[in-house]
């Protein structure tokens, strides 16, 4: 099954990678020597997927111009531009696929097998599946929790905890679908993916996940970019074409 794999390459308004968000478009960011997005592309063509559709926004010349019809990665890319925002899952309304496909946001970087994880997908029976990875919150507060009330002005403290650190499966930016999802998304509607799903679970269609153990990265956050940065050799094999494999 070759598969069809939907990029999001618009510039979010609502980055976390300030400052560096007011000279570069987030897909185009600079991990080693190419773009987020060139590496995201020569990952999906490892993975078999050669049919691409880039949803575009404001950022639509300019990606056009470094990628035009995908030929140079192997691909074949087409551009579904956004008359205006609609959000994450509004955009799959753009999309014309009538077989399961895969959404990835422009802002990722992942060593995720994404044709293992399309097959998952395919056998699960889900109508949406979301790639999960483990990652681990710390407060940065010393956190107290308390008793009851004794009086007017204290309260018991049961336990005391400097920085606690609490791990959360959390979407690696990577997700599939069947297609008729669609039916649940209105035109122009502005709807995100967590909305979806919960409508999708609300009208009894299967939402699972899938974890995966490898590295991931959204350079929307500033420690995940300079993550991605540092540790640009661990991630390059994953990005790499056959030939740059081949001589390596």
């Amino acid at each position: 099954m070759p598969g069809h794999i939907l990029i999001l390459a618009g510039d979010q308004e609502a980055s976390r990678r300030a400052p560096y968000r007011r000279s570069v478009p987030e897909p185009l960011m600079p991990v080693g020597d190419r773009p987020v997005l060139d590496l995201m592309l020569r990952h999906a063509a490892r993975h078999g997927f050669t049919d691409v559709t880039l949803a575009v926004g404001a950022l639509a010349p300019l990606v056009r111009a470094m990628f035009g019809d995908g030929g140079r990665l192997g691909l074949e890319i087409d551009y579904a531009t956004e008359p205006e925002p609609v959000g994450s899952a509004g955009v799959l309304r753009l999309l014309r696929a009538d077989e399961p496909f895969l959404m990835v946001s422009g802002s990722v970087l992942t060593t995720l097998d994404l044709r293992a994880f399309q097959d998952a997908h395919v056998r699960s029976g889900n109508a949406m599946t979301v790639a999960v990875h483990r990652r681990e919150v710390v407060a940065d507060f010393g956190v107290l929790e308390l008793g009851d009330d004794a009086g007017r002005h204290t309260v018991p403290v049961e336990r005391f905890v400097e920085r606690p650190r609490t791990a959360y499966a959390v979407s690696t930016g990577v997700y599939a679908f069947q297609p008729d999802i669609r039916e649940h998304i209105q035109d122009r509607e502005h709807l995100g993916l967590p909305a979806l799903a919960e409508r999708l679970i609300a009208a009894g269609r299967r939402v699972g996940a899938y974890e995966h153990e490898g590295l991931s990265f959204d350079v929307r956050r500033r420690d995940d970019y300079e993550q991605a940065v540092t540790r640009y050799e661990e991630i390059a094999p994953f990005y790499a074409d056959s030939a740059e494999r081949e001589a390596a």
